[in-house]
C-alpha cells in the first residue's frame, strides 16, 4: 500500500518547511545565494531570449570600423536592436507566471502543493547601457513579410553566412565571440524569412557542411578515384580543416586531401577506409541531364547517394538543409529513406521549376523504399516522363 507523500507529509517528517525552486531557477547558484541570505531570490528568467541577443548587439557595435564587414554590422544592429524591442514589447504584454503557483486550482490549504518558494522568476530587466545602446538604432529593420522581402534581405543573409564561416574555429582568424553572435542573428532572420515565404527553406542554400561516410561500395570507390588528389604539400587552409573535423584527431596525420571535378574538397583516410566531402546544398548549376541515374550502393546505415551523369562521372546529389533530414538510407521504410526522398522532391523542385504537386511522390518513395538492401538506382528520364503524364506508380 503507497503512502501519501505530499508536501505536507514530508514537513511533518522533516520538521520544517520544505524550500522548493522553480525548475528555471534550480541551479548551484541560485541554491548558494539562497543559503547564504535566506531570502526569496528573484530570478530573471529569459524566456523570451533578450539576453542573448543583447550580448550579440554589445558585441557586434564593438567590431572596429576598419573591419571589411563594418558596413553589414551596422545593418545588423539595427536587425537586433529592432527584434529586441520587439521581444520586449511581447514580455511587457504577456501574462507573466513566476512558476510558484499550482498549476491547477488548488484550496489556499491544499496540502499537495508547496507553501514556500526559495525562488521566483521575474521578468528579464534589460539595464540602462542597454537601452543607450537601443536608442542608438532607432531606424527600424523592415523584416521580410512576403517573398518580395524575402528577395530583399537574401543578400544580407548570404553575406551574414559567409562573415560566419570566416569567424567559426576552422578560419584563419577565429573570433568566437562575433560568430556566437552572428550565428544568433542567422537564426532570426531566417525565421522572418521562413515565415515570409513558406518556399524559402526548400530554395535556400547555406554554404556547404562536410559529411563524412565509410568507403563501403564500388560507387564511393569510383567518386575517389576521380578526386584529384594533392601531392605537392598544399598549405592548410579553412575548408580543409572544416573537412578534416569529421575525423578522430588521432587520424588526422593519416588524412589526404584533393578536389572533385566541382572543386569540392574531398578527405580519406585510406586505412580506415573513410572520406569527408564538402556536401552541397544547392542544386547543380548546369542542371541533371535526362539520362542520368541517382545511384547509391553499400546499404550499411548512412550512404551517399550521387547523380551519375552519362559520361560516368559521379556528382552528388544535394542534401536539405533541414538538419533533421539528415541521414540517408534505402531499401526499406523509415527516417533514412524518409530524408532522402525529402532530397530528391527538393532538388527537382528546383532544378526543374516545377511545384511539390507536380512531382511523382508515391513513385519516388516506392523506388527508395523498395530498392535492393545493396543498390539504389532511379533514372532521371523515368522521373521526369512521371512529371509530364501525371503517373505516380
Amino acid at each position: 500500500m503507497w503512502r501519501d507523500y505530499g508536501v505536507a507529509e514530508i514537513e511533518r517528517v522533516v520538521g520544517a518547511a520544505v524550500e522548493c525552486f522553480p525548475e528555471r531557477a534550480y541551479t548551484k547558484s541560485i541554491i548558494e545565494q539562497w543559503q547564504r541570505t535566506h531570502r526569496v531570490v528573484q530570478v530573471r528568467d529569459d524566456r523570451f531570449g533578450l539576453n542573448e541577443l543583447l550580448r550579440a548587439l554589445e558585441v557586434l557595435e564593438s567590431v572596429p570600423a576598419t573591419h571589411p564587414n563594418r558596413g553589414d554590422a551596422n545593418q545588423i544592429c539595427r536587425l537586433l536592436a529592432s527584434e529586441i524591442r520587439a521581444r520586449l514589447s511581447a514580455a511587457a504584454a504577456a501574462p507573466w507566471d513566476d512558476d510558484t503557483k499550482s498549476p491547477i486550482t488548488l484550496s489556499a490549504d491544499d496540502a499537495g502543493w508547496p507553501r514556500f518558494f526559495a525562488a521566483r522568476l521575474v521578468r528579464p530587466e534589460p539595464g540602462d547601457i542597454d537601452f543607450d545602446r537601443l536608442r542608438k538604432y532607432l531606424d527600424e529593420f523592415v523584416f521580410p513579410t512576403d517573398p518580395a522581402g524575402n528577395e530583399c534581405v537574401r543578400p544580407l543573409l548570404e553575406r551574414l553566412r559567409m562573415w560566419l564561416r570566416d569567424s567559426d574555429d576552422f578560419s584563419d582568424d577565429p573570433d568566437p565571440s562575433v560568430h556566437g553572435a552572428l550565428d544568433h542573428v542567422e537564426e532570426v532572420l531566417t525565421t522572418y524569412m521562413r515565415s515570409a515565404d513558406p518556399a524559402f527553406e526548400k530554395t535556400d542554400c547555406p554554404v556547404p557542411t562536410p559529411r563524412s561516410f565509410e568507403v563501403v561500395g564500388g560507387l564511393d570507390r569510383r567518386y575517389l578515384k576521380a578526386v584529384r588528389w594533392d601531392d605537392d604539400g598544399t598549405p592548410d587552409d579553412a575548408r580543409r580543416r572544416r573537412v578534416r573535423s569529421r575525423f578522430e584527431r588521432d587520424r588526422w596525420r593519416a588524412v589526404r586531401f584533393g578536389t572533385d571535378p566541382w572543386y569540392r574538397v574531398v578527405a580519406h583516410d585510406p586505412k580506415e577506409k573513410v572520406f569527408a566531402v564538402e556536401w552541397p546544398y544547392g542544386p547543380p548549376e548546369e542542371g541533371i541531364p535526362d539520362g542520368s541515374t541517382l545511384v547509391a550502393d553499400g546499404s550499411t546505415g548512412d550512404r551517399p547517394v550521387y547523380i551519375e551523369l552519362r559520361d560516368g562521372r559521379l556528382d552528388l546529389l544535394p542534401a536539405h538543409p533541414a538538419p533533421f533530414l539528415d541521414g540517408w538510407n534505402f531499401g526499406y521504410d523509415g527516417g533514412g529513406p524518409f530524408s532522402l526522398v525529402n532530397a530528391i522532391e527538393r532538388t527537382f523542385e528546383l532544378v526543374d521549376g516545377v511545384q511539390a504537386e507536380q512531382l511523382p511522390r508515391a513513385w519516388i518513395r516506392d523506388q527508395v523504399n523498395h530498392a535492393d538492401q545493396g543498390r539504389l538506382r532511379i533514372g532521371v528520364a523515368a522521373l521526369r516522363r512521371r512529371m509530364r503524364t501525371g503517373e505516380d506508380w
